[in-house]
């Protein structure tokens, strides 16, 4: 393990902690806050889930290991944005409850693009052509763009 891949490593779980500590406080706060109080914990939950995947596929030594770990990422990957999405409309309305269909609809396309990012090393539905490049300090992982990939992406 190079110096930089030791320091990164140790960053990402450092702050993964962090994380983990903040998301604990977060979700005491639920008796008092609500609703928002436990969207925040989930959303700094899946920030924790991409953390900890990140510093693991960057220390992975095969490309099975590399694969579960970014399969591992997509958990957080996918879910963060819908999820602080709903945090932030709860508190502009006040705390105010969001119809279920609505939040359905904002979860929609994560949850798809999520199950879509579980077939790498398989159907490789959002990651075509996925291999490991030689000589990269941080992530190994390459693979090729596709319409897929953007439209999780917008």
């Amino acid at each position: 393990m190079t110096a930089a891949r030791f320091i990164i490593t140790a960053l990402l779980f450092f702050s993964c902690g962090v994380l983990f500590f903040v998301c604990l406080l977060a979700l005491r706060k639920r008796f008092t806050s609500g609703p928002p109080s436990i969207l925040l914990s989930f959303a700094i939950l899946f920030v924790a889930f991409y953390d900890i995947g990140y510093a693991m596929e960057i220390n992975a030594t095969s490309i099975a290991g590399t694969f579960f770990w970014v399969r591992f990422q997509h958990l957080g990957i996918q879910l963060i944005t819908p999820t602080w999405l709903l945090f932030a409309l709860l508190i502009v309305r006040r705390k105010r409850l969001i119809a279920p269909h609505v939040i359905a609809l904002i979860y929609l396309l994560p949850v798809v693009a999520l199950l879509a990012s579980q077939t790498l090393g398989g159907l490789n539905l959002l990651h075509p052509n996925p291999g490991l490049a030689e000589g990269e300090i941080l992530s190994r992982f390459i693979y090729d763009r596709s319409w897929t990939m953007y439209l999780t992406v917008i």
